[in-house]
């Protein structure tokens, strides 16, 4: 289980192992919705007011939980696999922060580092 909020749960099962990644899931009750198969994992998903936000590659994708609506923000070419991107949910925006993978996450870019993304209304 990666996060819940008002009966709403967001899951995918070894997202930090070896073995076989499962698609990321919300349910509720019965209820269920795949939003990615996540084939090389999604570790940067969450769940936070109505709203679900992952990361697969250089891809920010986002789901509305009222509207059922779908959202994909595709960052520049220079983003490559390499990057590590931190998504931060602010409101009505989500900021993507790009950060150099080989440093383990902690030097950011030299390429424009930070996006600020908008759900659409």
């Amino acid at each position: 289980m990666i996060a819940t909020e008002h009966g709403y749960t967001l899951r995918q099962h070894d997202r930090f192992t070896n073995g076989p990644i499962t698609p990321l899931v919300l349910k509720q009750g019965r209820h269920s919705v795949r939003l990615s198969n996540c084939k090389q994992g999604c570790p940067q998903s969450s769940l936070s007011a109505g709203r679900v936000v992952w990361v697969e590659g250089a891809t920010v994708r986002g789901y509305v939980i009222a509207s059922r609506r779908r959202v994909t923000w595709r960052l520049p070419r220079s983003v490559q696999i390499a990057m590590y991107i931190r998504v931060t949910r602010l409101g009505r925006e989500v900021i993507a922060t790009l950060f150099d993978g080989s440093s383990l996450g902690v030097a950011p870019v030299a390429i424009p580092d930070v996006y600020r993304l908008r759900w659409p209304r």
